[in-house]
């Protein structure tokens, strides 16, 4: 569905071809030199969760971003070549609003919304940025299941062993 968005909304945009994470240590020796990608690297924060005072998540941002077009309040100018985004820091953002209510039709029938497109484009750039975790949480769940299967039988031998020791106990004693 994603990719669908992708080709018809963000066709105008550059992006990667291929499906696995780019990372800036990527960008080493092909485009630039070790010493920009490090100044890049500093220059970029990244928030994954909510702070203290409860900023939003990243996903929850961009969807926010992606789906806030608005028209500005009374009294906020917005100079030539800019659209009012609430959600965007300084309101004003350059690039033009993407989504559009219908512009895409999907297969299962769901309604193209600007939030169920704004929710499906981060969902993609999320699996962009680790198409592998998917595989991880299998391997994790089978991990998981390893060890507590393996902690079941222990506990069953310990009770049987705890018998069995209790039954000799008694047969000494005679």
């Amino acid at each position: 569905m994603t990719s669908v968005i992708q080709d018809r909304v963000c066709d105008d945009r550059p992006r990667a071809r291929d499906e696995r994470a780019c990372c800036l240590r990527d960008l080493v020796g092909v485009t630039y030199a070790e010493e920009e990608t490090k100044a890049m690297a500093a220059e970029i924060e990244v928030v994954d969760r909510p702070n203290d005072e409860g900023t939003m998540q990243w996903a929850e941002l961009c969807i926010c971003t992606l789906s806030g077009y608005r028209d500005p309040p009374a009294g906020v100018l917005i100079r030539e070549g800019l659209h009012y985004n609430p959600y965007f820091p300084g309101r004003a953002f350059a690039l033009h609003k993407m989504l559009i209510d219908g512009v895409v039709e999907y297969e299962v029938g769901t309604p193209a919304t600007e939030a169920q497109m704004g929710k499906d484009v981060v969902s993609f750039l999320s699996w962009a940025a680790e198409p592998e975790m998917g595989e991880r949480k299998q391997m994790g769940f089978k991990g998981s299941s390893f060890c507590r299967l393996h902690c079941y039988k222990l506990l069953a031998i310990g009770i049987s062993e705890e018998g069995k020791n209790e039954y000799f106990r008694e047969n000494d004693r005679i």
